[in-house]
């Protein structure tokens, strides 16, 4: 019930105010609302199913209620009418470390990929990134070993011109034989020679007749 106001006219006994009984009615009625409002009368509670309530608890006619607190990187601002949130910023500052020098990264600063030699990179989706990586001998134009060569027992086949030695001794000068450039269509030495120089073997007779000696082959090396 709202509060009821006693009429007490314009000036007094001017006859236009309440009655005393009328009055008295009044002020019976105004004690009976201010006795139902009493402080065991009156609660306050916190909407919603989610986040942090800021009523606390309520002593006596005293309702009390939380804070809001700036946490680490908000600040908490009020005037008489509002309260203001605000951010400023998730992410001040990153430092990118890399094998020769450091990248310092500001708020809103793009941070770029760049693939080098024989390296491209692309994205891969919303949030992926795909480094290609293109290792392959055919593709580097001056190949080196950085330790010895292990074929497993497989062949090295399709060679042009070795152009290095082979404990101190061109492969091209074995026993004193210069074979040039070898070339990769030729299966034996026989053809080799055919092919490089104009040989004139002479008569061959059947091999049972000839009587070779090739004496004692030693270790070239």
């Amino acid at each position: 019930m709202a509060i009821q106001t006693v009429n007490i006219g314009g000036v007094a006994n001017d006859g236009t105010g309440d009655d005393l009984r009328e009055a008295f009615v009044k002020v019976n009625n105004n004690f009976i609302e201010l006795d139902n409002r009493n402080p065991e009368q009156t609660t306050a509670s916190n909407l919603g199913t989610e986040g942090q309530g800021v009523f606390a608890q309520k002593t006596g006619f005293d309702l009390q209620f939380k804070k809001i607190k700036a946490g680490g990187n908000v600040t908490v601002t009020s005037d008489s009418t509002n309260i203001t949130i605000a951010s400023v910023g998730g992410l001040q500052s990153l430092t990118v470390a890399t094998d020769s020098g450091n990248i310092t990264l500001a708020e809103g600063d793009t941070f770029t990929i760049n693939g080098g030699t024989n390296v491209t990179t692309q994205s891969s989706g919303a949030s992926g990134i795909t480094i290609n990586s293109v290792t392959e001998l055919s593709t580097d134009a001056t190949p080196q070993l950085g330790g010895k060569l292990d074929g497993q027992g497989n062949d090295i086949i399709n060679v042009r011109n070795l152009q290095s030695l082979v404990y101190n001794v061109d492969v091209r000068d074995i026993y004193g034989f210069n074979f040039g450039t070898i070339s990769g269509t030729v299966s034996s030495i026989i053809e080799f020679l055919g092919s490089a120089t104009d040989v004139d073997l002479g008569s061959i007779v059947t091999p049972s007749a000839v009587s070779i000696d090739v004496g004692t082959i030693t270790n070239p090396i």
